[in-house]
């Protein structure tokens, strides 16, 4: 069908006042109106309107004092040849310009409509809103109507019987000519549209969610010049009362007048059977985290006599039920609605086909407890289906299920805590019960003489804060430096053993190794999943010591093992890789866990456990040669009075007074290397013999980095003083880490590394 476009010309008669109105700071001259032509009535045209300003104020075009044209005699009364694109019923336009000035002339554009038969006037002033009405102006608009032909006929109908089940869509199309001299429009005040007869605008029983309203079905699918035939397109549903209906229609000009013609359509309405059965659906049950979100799916087989469709006014989609339509806390935004969860895939499913609903489910920040979702099946509109018992059993587990965890102890304080972190939860640290519940915000913990104080709130017990949704916390306490974000949960409580306030990290082992700061990220990979693995196997066997009473497993310092968190991790990648590539592996002998010390470099052997800490032996501690050693060396001089006052208790020389070193010499020595008797010869004749241990403990790591070293005396100003030149770096048992280093270098897997400097081990999981 050819589409028509066109503007009808009217008459106008304009009044125009022949002098110009007394200046003042509002006022005006008509300069213009457009020229006459006739109309038809129900039709719309264009009118443009020129006035001088010949005021002191200057005009504008929007605003609280926009000046614009409005209807008079009466001021403000509802246009009576008002069209829907004015700016008000009472307002026919603003001018076109911004702004005029005095002597400018402003131009006014806008649409009228015809109504009416014969000569209609419409009398308009102008306004500057909010201000004043222009006193002596006016202008009149005056329309010759004429009569319009609204003539039609009935072309073509696709169907005058129909059958529908209950609650069903059916289409009707309907082809009518238009025998009139107007065109017909498809929107606007005077659209042309099919509508109830018989009697006319009555509520028909057919109305489908496509209806323009109860009584107007549809306009036509394009405006219908005259001689032109327009298409009708009906949608009618089904009421759920079966029997047969004869539904009549007609054709209507709105505002107008009703056509001539009229076409009726009968409509056997028969039952509608809306059944399913149910055919399986994805794990019923499910363990999620506040805000985890699982995709699930339920599938059904029509067993009814009517198809299933997945869009239209009668749409099957899955309902919550139990009660029916309720707003599900599984809610998520991917859903149809709140109280429905999704349709299928398919357009439609017809009867003996299944449908698989879809659908996504977000956990709730509602920890700890347990929801038995339900489901049914529904018609939009129509029908529920038969509930068939389907739901989900969704538990809300604790915030963050911790796998295989440990306990750091990051530092022991007297002040104020402050935790802080995208989404989190406090926990009462005995019974588990909320505290609060946390979005971007710092919180404060405070020890008490009876519990802890958050944010001002008391709490008579123990403190677990819980991240949501795998996120971090941010601890701030003296302490703690900026190494302060960490994974996993923080603890604040206070120790049974030494009464002191402790800041705890609980977390996975796994995650645990990741923030270990004990070798470079430069270090080759298999140097580093040693490392990993030595540094897991110490926190599990440190772990499995720890007794009821401790509230952590180890230290986060060289107590233990150095542990910096995510802060650390997070710009290491390399570390990250290693910890994730050796997931849960640990050194064992005889099947446990061993004892993995580490430390940074040999000197060329290692030692065995007995030779540096005494005690018993330890069959995997044992000494190896150690070919991958650094080969450089360290030294540094120690000052008599340095001395003196080190070993003063061991030599004696206070009490004796007066004495001075004169010598130092290893006296024995380890297979390793390893000073086993230091011999001190003082000045008044006594030697005395300190066993390493000793010496090592009285001297320090920074000062003579091991026990590996030659003695040179030297005279220092006039003192004696002595200069130690040793290898290696570190107590010296278990595996040097630069030696793993250049055994990596050399191509040796980490599981090579750790059985080597380990004697008689095995690597494999917890």
């Amino acid at each position: 069908m050819r589409k028509i476009s066109f503007i009808l010309g009217m008459a106008l008669v304009a009044t125009m006042l022949p002098t110009q109105v007394l200046a003042s700071a509002f006022s005006a001259q008509l300069i213009s109106v457009s020229p006459t032509t006739s109309v038809k009535a129900g039709t719309t045209t264009q009118v443009q309107i020129q006035i001088k300003n010949t005021g002191t104020t200057t005009w504008v075009n929007s605003g609280a004092n926009a000046v614009k044209l409005g209807t008079i005699e009466p001021r403000d009364r509802v246009g009576k040849l008002y069209h829907g694109s004015w700016l008000s019923p009472n307002r026919a336009a603003t001018m076109q310009e911004v702004t005029v000035a005095g002597g400018e002339v402003a131009t006014f554009t806008f649409d009228v409509t015809a109504v009416g038969a014969g000569q209609v006037t419409e009398k308009l002033g102008l306004v500057a809103e909010g201000v004043t009405w222009f006193d002596g102006f006016s202008v009149s608009i005056t329309l010759q109507v004429q009569p319009a032909v609204w003539k039609a006929a009935l072309v073509q109908q696709s169907a005058s019987n129909v059958s529908l089940k209950s609650g069903e869509v059916g289409e009707l199309s309907v082809q009518i000519r238009n025998d009139g001299d107007v065109a017909w429009q498809n929107i606007g005040a005077f659209a042309v549209k099919v509508g109830t007869a018989s009697p006319v605008d009555r509520k028909s029983s057919f109305v489908s969610a496509s209806w323009l309203s109860p009584n107007r079905v549809s306009s036509a699918e394009m405006i219908v010049a005259p001689g032109e035939t327009g298409t009708f397109k009906l949608n009618l549903q089904a009421p759920i009362k079966t029997g047969t209906y004869v539904e009549k229609f007609a054709l209507v000009a709105e505002g107008i007048t009703w056509f001539d013609v009229n076409f009726s359509v009968t409509i056997n309405v028969v039952p509608a059977i809306y059944s399913a059965e149910y055919v399986g659906q994805s794990a019923s049950s499910l363990s999620l985290t506040s805000g985890q979100t699982a995709t699930v799916w339920v599938d059904f087989k029509n067993s009814g006599n009517t198809i299933w469709r997945s869009s239209g006014d009668t749409m099957a989609k899955l309902g919550t039920a139990r009660n029916l339509d309720r707003q599900s806390v599984f809610y998520d935004s991917s859903w149809l609605s709140p109280n429905r969860a999704a349709t299928f895939l398919q357009a439609e499913v017809k009867p003996g086909e299944v449908a698989r609903f879809t659908f996504v489910v977000r956990a709730p920040d509602r920890v700890g407890e347990n929801f038995k979702e339900y489901f049914r099946p529904v018609i939009e509109g129509v029908a529920w289906l038969p509930d068939l018992g389907v739901y989900f059993d969704i538990s809300i587990d604790e915030e963050l299920a911790l796998v295989d965890p440990i306990r750091v102890g990051l530092t022991s304080t007297t002040d104020s805590v402050t935790v802080q972190g995208s989404s989190f939860v406090i926990r009462r640290g005995t019974d588990k019960g909320l505290v609060g519940t946390y979005q971007n915000q710092a919180v404060a913990i405070a020890p008490l003489g009876y519990g802890y104080s958050i944010n001002g709130q008391s709490v008579s017990d123990w403190v677990r804060v819980i991240p949501l949704n795998n996120s971090v916390l941010t601890v701030n306490t003296s302490g703690i430096g900026s190494y302060n974000t960490f994974r996993g949960m923080i603890l604040v409580r206070r120790s049974p053993v030494t009464n002191n306030i402790w800041v705890v990290n609980e977390l996975s082992l796994d995650d645990y190794t990741k923030g270990i700061a004990e070798v470079p990220n430069s270090f080759p990979l298999e140097a580093q999943k040693a490392q990993m693995v030595a540094a897991r196997t110490f926190a599990v066997k440190k772990r499995s010591e720890s007794t009821s009473s401790d509230i952590f497993d180890v230290y986060d310092d060289t107590r233990h093992q150095v542990y910096y968190g995510y802060n650390y991790e997070k710009d290491r990648p390399s570390l990250v890789a290693a910890s994730e590539n050796t997931k849960g592996m640990v050194i064992k002998y005889q099947g446990q866990p061993i004892n993995a010390y580490y430390f940074s470099d040999s000197g060329g052997y290692t030692s065995n456990v007995e030779w540096v800490w005494g005690g018993n032996p330890i069959p995997y501690l044992k000494g190896v040669p150690d070919p991958w050693a650094k080969s450089d060396t360290w030294t540094y001089t120690l000052q008599q009075d340095y001395l003196k006052s080190r070993f003063d208790d061991t030599l004696g020389i206070s009490a004796v007074g007066g004495d001075t070193i004169e010598d130092i010499q290893v006296a024995e020595r380890y297979p390793s290397n390893w000073a086993k008797m230091i011999v001190f010869s003082l000045s008044n004749g006594r030697v005395v013999s300190v066993p390493v241990k000793t010496f090592d403990y009285l001297t320090s790591n920074s000062e003579l980095r091991s026990m590996n070293f030659e003695v040179k005396k030297i005279n220092d100003f006039g003192q004696t003083a002595f200069v130690f030149t040793g290898r290696g770096w570190g107590h010296n048992i278990g595996m040097p880490q630069w030696g793993a280093k250049n055994m990596a270098d050399a191509g040796k897997t980490y599981q090579e590394i750790l059985t080597y400097y380990y004697t008689g081990v095995t690597v494999g999981p917890v």
